[in-house]
């Protein structure tokens, strides 16, 4: 998947003009779905589509909530907003030759002009994002932007503490070229449209309203749904790896030596 969590992430960065009044931000990606997304002061809403559930997402108070209806659950996500003053993580994968190319005038799209950019990875192409200048400067955005670049941190330092494991290991390169474009999107502007390698459209906006209506108990989390966190969820897997390692030591007996000199530096990550 190419871009997408680029346009999803650059929507809720998005900041009202007035303290009073809510941004609503309108976008459909491929599959002809529609997201909602609403901002008032230091607080965004992302709907999902079908009415699945929301993020509620509070950059002064540090905390980030998803809530899903059909699972009567709520994922609380906020210690990936706070900086644990863990080590940084250190790319380990081989290096991505990442970067873009401006291709002139885009079309017009939710009342701005647009101008397109692509990335490339390794000199591949990997697709398009229409960005407006205007846009950024008209709706703002610097605390949200902050707050999900240390967030996206927060996951790799953490993922690398629990597991040894360097996520950039495993990322495609034009993932990779993706992630390096969002750490510029508050320079280049803000991303209205996003197209793949193939030219099939991803993401695109489709309305700004930037004096909407918020929705009843827009930012409220549900009192009587589960609650639980990613942290807890990833150390509660450690520990089962922990708890298996007796019975795999005894499946690897039988292995030939090539699986079990495999499955013991898996092992040993868990340790």
């Amino acid at each position: 998947m190419l871009k997408t969590r680029l346009i999803a992430l650059s929507l809720t960065l998005i900041l009202p003009v007035s303290a009073f009044a809510a941004a609503m931000i309108e976008s459909r990606d491929g599959r002809g779905e529609t997201t909602r997304i609403y901002v008032q002061g230091d607080k965004a809403r992302i709907e999902m589509p079908r009415q699945e559930g929301f993020m509620v997402m509070d950059v002064k108070n540090k905390t980030m909530k998803v809530v899903m209806h059909k699972e009567r659950t709520v994922l609380d996500m906020s210690d990936l907003l706070k900086d644990d003053g863990g080590a940084t993580t250190q790319d380990q994968g081989r290096y991505v030759d990442a970067y873009t190319k401006s291709k002139g005038l885009g079309p017009r799209l939710a009342g701005y002009e647009t101008e397109e950019y692509e990335i490339y990875a390794d000199n591949n192409y990997c697709g398009s994002v229409f960005v407006s200048v205007r846009a950024l400067n008209d709706i703002g955005l610097r605390k949200f932007a902050a707050a999900f670049q240390n967030m996206a941190d927060q996951v790799q330092k953490k993922i690398t503490g629990m597991t040894g494991m360097q996520v950039e290991q495993y990322m495609d390169p034009c993932n990779q070229a993706e992630q390096k474009l969002s750490d510029q999107l508050q320079d280049i502007g803000f991303p209205l449209k996003s197209v793949d390698a193939r030219k099939r459209l991803e993401s695109v906006v489709t309305r700004i309203d930037r004096n909407a209506r918020l929705p009843a108990n827009a930012f409220v989390i549900p009192a009587n749904y589960q609650h639980t966190n990613p942290t807890k969820m990833m150390h509660d897997a450690t520990q089962q790896m922990k708890q298996m390692q007796p019975q795999m030591q005894e499946m690897m007996k039988n292995m030939p030596p090539e699986m079990r000199d495999m499955m013991r530096q898996q092992m040993q990550q868990y340790q």
